[in-house]
């Protein structure tokens, strides 16, 4: 789905945001990103930002990347909307309910118990089921890993034989591999380190619509099979996956062990 790049609203450092395909970023970079929702319907996210709390500290809590507050008349605005987050064999539901009668959480599980609220981590990826009849969630907060340096940020994302709900932890979008930079580099010898792991990007029916389905890509770094880095479950060639900013996505590791994706954005 859609998503609009970073925009920035402060900034510690001297230096501008660019939301060219190779991107740049200045220090500190304090920001906002819009994200485009299905109304009425389910969207696949990622928070693309740290957020933070009323004092001020960093704070990934789902109260910080969505902001639902409690109103005595109309009550929340996302209350009956949920987020879905993948546990590995499964998905744990969290139902908005801003009602401090209810839970002082923030969160409710589906018969209205009060339950923990999740921590929505840059790089977590996760399904929204938004009850409203918006189409753009704004979350406010900084570029994680800013530095003096560039943006050098490591992202874990699975084990071996198993489904992952990912995201890019940097507000970067384009194609998966090259602005992204989650590298299988071709080895003549031992071909790629992700050659046979699996990306599936969701598909949204036009206009702000629901999931329709996902496309599925598999790595492959062999030269004589592709020359984009994938190709479809037949072989086939196929175009490298694109991702918008603040877009999540599945990750099948197939590899030995964890898979250490590496974003280092210099400006």
């Amino acid at each position: 789905m859609k998503k609009t790049l970073l925009i920035a609203v402060a900034a510690l450092a001297a230096g501008i945001v660019s939301t060219q395909a190779q991107a740049v970023y200045s220090q500190n970079i304090v920001g906002y990103v819009n994200l485009s929702v299905a109304p009425n319907g389910f969207s696949l996210l990622s928070n693309p930002l740290d957020t933070y709390n009323a004092s001020g500290a960093i704070d990934n809590s789902a109260t910080n990347v969505f902001v639902n507050k409690w109103d005595p008349v109309n009550g929340g605005p996302l209350d009956g909307s949920s987020l879905l987050i993948w546990n590995g064999g499964g998905y744990d539901s969290y139902y908005f309910d801003s009602n401090p009668a209810d839970t002082t959480t923030g969160f409710t599980d589906f018969s209205g118990a009060p339950v923990a609220c999740p921590i929505l981590s840059p790089g977590l990826g996760f399904y929204f089921n938004n009850q409203t009849t918006t189409n753009a969630i704004q979350v406010t907060g900084a570029v994680r890993g800013s530095t003096s340096t560039g943006l050098f940020i490591t992202n874990t994302v699975g084990k071996v034989l198993n489904f992952y709900l990912v995201g890019s932890p940097l507000p970067i979008a384009g194609d998966l591999v090259t602005n992204l930079q989650f590298k299988n580099v071709w080895d003549p010898i031992n071909g790629g380190p992700l050659d046979g792991c699996e990306i599936q990007v969701p598909i949204y029916t036009a206009g702000h619509g629901n999931i329709s389905g996902y496309n599925t890509y598999y790595f492959d770094s062999n030269p004589a099979d592709t020359s984009t880095g994938f190709t479809d479950f037949s072989g086939a060639p196929v175009a490298a996956p694109q991702v918008t900013v603040g877009q999540g996505f599945f990750f099948s590791n197939q590899t030995p062990g964890n898979y250490p994706w590496v974003q280092n954005v210099i400006f």
